[in-house]
C-alpha cells in the first residue's frame, strides 16, 4: 500500500492532489486518519482508498464506485516444523473475490476491476479460504481442549484427556503434525504431563 501511495504521487496525472485524494486504509492507520476514508473528497476531486482485504467485509465505504482487486492477500500461516508464524502473499478465495466485487456501487453504478482472468477465477483460486485452525499455532487451543473435559470430571479419577483425539473431530481438523508440535512444545514447557501414548496420546494439565 505505502508502495502504491509513492507511485500513484510521483504519477503526472494521479499525483494532481487537488484532482485525487488518495487515502490509505489499513491496520496501522491511525484512527482519526482512518475516518477520512468514509468523508466526500473535495469539490472537483476523486477519493482513492489503498485498502487491505479489512475493506472487504469489517467495514463499508458507501460511495465506492469502482474496485480494483489484485486477487491478494496477506495472511499468517504457522509452519509447525520451525515453529515460525509467517505472514505470506497468497492468492485470495472465490469467496472473498465475490465479497470484494460487492464493495462497489453500494449507493449508485458500481464495477469492479480484477487483474487476473476468468479462467484462474474458476479453475485455480480456491473456492474458500481455509479456516484458521489450519493455519496458526495451537497451544493455546490444545490447553483449552485440556481444561474443559478435566472439569468433566474429577481430577482424582481422570485418565487424563486426549485433545488431539478431540480436535480430529472438527468438521475441518488441524493437521495431525501441527497438533503433535504443539503437545510436544507444551511438555517441554511445562504445560502438559503426558500419562499414556497407547491407544491414544493422553494427557493432564500440570
Amino acid at each position: 500500500i505505502s508502495e502504491m501511495k509513492d507511485r500513484i504521487a510521483a504519477h503526472p496525472e494521479l499525483g494532481k492532489s487537488h484532482l485525487y485524494c488518495v487515502l490509505p486504509l489499513h491496520s496501522m492507520v491511525p484512527p482519526a486518519e482512518q475516518k477520512r476514508v468514509f468523508q466526500p473528497p473535495p469539490q472537483g476531486a476523486r477519493k482513492i482508498v489503498l485498502a487491505t482485504n479489512v475493506a472487504e467485509t469489517s467495514i463499508t465505504i458507501s460511495d465506492v464506485s469502482s474496485v480494483i482487486d489484485t486477487g491478494r492477500v496477506k495472511e499468517s500461516r504457522f509452519n509447525a516444523s520451525s515453529r515460525i508464524r509467517e505472514l505470506v502473499t497468497v492468492w485470495t478465495s472465490k469467496a472473498s473475490a465475490t465479497q470484494r466485487a460487492g464493495r462497489s456501487g453500494r449507493t449508485g453504478p458500481g464495477v469492479c476491476w480484477r487483474l487476473y482472468s476468468k479462467e484462474f477465477f474458476n479453475d485455480k483460486m480456491p473456492a474458500r479460504t481455509s479456516p484458521e485452525i489450519m493455519r496458526t499455532p495451537l497451544d493455546e487451543l490444545v490447553l483449552q481442549c485440556c481444561l474443559l473435559q478435566e472439569q468433566r470430571r474429577s481430577r482424582k479419577d481422570s485418565m487424563g484427556t486426549s485433545p488431539i483425539q478431540f480436535l480430529r473431530q472438527a468438521p475441518e481438523p488441524p493437521p495431525i503434525k501441527s497438533l503433535l508440535h504443539a503437545c510436544n512444545h507444551l511438555l517441554e514447557v511445562g504445560g502438559l504431563e503426558l500419562l499414556s501414548i497407547e491407544p491414544e496420546y493422553r494427557f493432564q494439565l500440570t
